[in-house]
């Protein structure tokens, strides 16, 4: 399963995980720091989940 961060245009932002996870509630959390290791701006996110062939994805405001 991977999960990613991107920006409101499609940008890939941040990876948060890319493992493999069993059937389960996990919790991820997401610092604010992005691929280049700079911290995102304030604003609005996508939070997007692969898994195998599906896709889920959810809005993420970031307010500092």
């Amino acid at each position: 399963m991977c999960i990613r961060d991107s920006d409101l245009v499609g940008r890939e932002v941040a990876i948060l995980s890319h493992n493999n996870y069993e059937p389960g509630t996990y919790n991820i959390s997401w610092d604010g720091t992005l691929k280049d290791n700079s911290f995102a701006t304030s604003g609005v996110y996508v939070l997007i989940a692969e898994m195998g062939e599906n896709l889920f994805s959810k809005k993420l405001i970031l307010m500092k």
